[in-house]
């Protein structure tokens, strides 16, 4: 069900040597990069003299992407530039352009961080996972692959929308019905659970057992299955962290397997700044910031718990006003708690008001969340202070 990119081998706009290696290269490390967005497309590339548009757009088919570029030395820069068209129409959607120092044609850091920000065009949110929604929303909803329901998931994660990740649910359900030995699908329902427990989107469990005990029976099933698979591990650590057992070991061995990939690095950054760690998380989730092509909400959200748990108001609220999802009940709580605690009435008033009406309809408390987080004492009091900040204002 994943959709091909091909990688056409980069085209040498000069006659320099180092021109064309530095674009030999640059296509080997596009390819690599590419790897860690598997679960979105399947990266292969042309060669030799069949390294054309329309060969590319063959090899693509119908529900595939092309990504081009090239490589000019220019007096005392390279430009590199870079490309994806739709195989089925050859609509661009997605160019941009580097000029680097002419040192990038011997740096590998240099040339590593490039490939890096072109293969990000197929991340979560990236242009091709906005072309892939498009093209899902048409597709059946009883009959879509794993891939497809791993755009739901990372769907549900953008703006943390309750109906959303019941949709998420549902579709990784059907498939596991179907595919009873991916990893990958029973790793994914475990990561599905241990949200809908840490945000209390259980709401018929009270306390939320029978939700991390389905989690922690998922993530066994995957690592069953896989136990190298990377969102196994990711979904064990996730529920070693919500049962209160020790899960640094299992998240750092999936950050040092998969250390660009902004998902693992968000949901590392968000048990280490709860658990107290915020020194660790906090560089977790502004990493996770800058490779992902558009952020969504919990990767702000996570830098102002990291943010608060130093008691840098004025920043944590910087960052939890970039939260761009109003029907998060538990993010509208978390700006409301750091606006009181920054002195911006206005903003924790409004905040405030909007947590309140999406709690009277969804059966979230803020409260509630917040006993099934593991967390810091110091960072839960700072939460509740701001809370109670904020429940205060314009109260007779």
């Amino acid at each position: 069900g994943r959709p091909p990119i091909v990688v056409v081998p980069f085209e040498v706009l000069d006659t320099e040597a180092r021109s064309r290696s530095l674009a030999e290269t640059l296509t080997e490390e596009v390819l690599i990069e590419l790897d860690e967005h598997e679960l979105f497309v399947i990266a292969t590339e042309t060669r030799g003299d069949a390294a054309d548009g329309a060969t590319a757009r063959a090899s693509a088919g119908s529900a595939g992407y092309v990504l081009s570029g090239s490589v000019r030395a220019l007096p005392g820069t390279i430009r590199i530039t870079a490309r994806v068209v739709l195989a089925a129409t050859g609509t661009q959607i997605w160019s941009a352009r580097f000029d680097e120092p002419r040192s990038i044609e011997t740096t590998r850091a240099g040339q590593e961080r490039v490939a890096r920000a072109i293969a990000a065009v197929a991340a979560p949110y990236g242009p091709v996972f906005d072309a892939e929604l498009t093209r899902l929303a048409a597709a059946p909803p009883e009959r879509r692959s794993l891939s497809e329901c791993m755009l739901d998931y990372y769907e549900y994660r953008r703006d943390l929308d309750a109906a959303h990740h019941a949709v998420a649910l549902r579709c990784i359900e059907r498939v596991i019905q179907d595919e009873p030995e991916s990893a990958t699908a029973w790793a994914t329902l475990s990561l599905l659970l241990t949200e809908a427990f840490g945000f209390a989107y259980d709401s018929a469990d009270v306390t939320g057992t029978a939700t991390l005990d389905r989690a922690r029976e998922a993530a066994r099933t995957a690592m069953d299955i896989d136990g190298e698979n990377v969102f196994a591990n990711l979904a064990l650590a996730r529920v070693q962290f919500f049962s209160r057992a020790e899960f640094r070991g299992t998240a750092e061995q999936v950050l040092a397997r998969r250390p660009n990939n902004t998902e693992v690095l968000s949901l590392v950054g968000a048990m280490s700044a709860p658990a107290g760690d915020a020194s660790r998380g906090r560089p977790l989730f502004e990493r996770a910031i800058e490779l992902s092509p558009r952020p969504p909400p919990t990767y702000y959200g996570g830098l102002a718990f990291a943010l608060l748990a130093s008691r840098e108001y004025d920043e944590a609220l910087a960052a939890a006003l970039r939260m761009d999802s109003p029907n998060w009940v538990s993010g509208n709580a978390i700006l409301a708690s750091v606006a009181a605690l920054a002195g911006r009435e206005d903003i924790a008033v409004r905040a405030r008001d909007r947590q309140r009406e999406l709690s009277a309809t969804q059966g979230q408390d803020p409260r509630a969340v917040l006993a099934r987080w593991p967390m810091h004492e110091a960072l839960r009091t700072e939460l509740l202070r701001g809370l109670e900040a904020a429940e205060r204002i314009g109260a007779q």
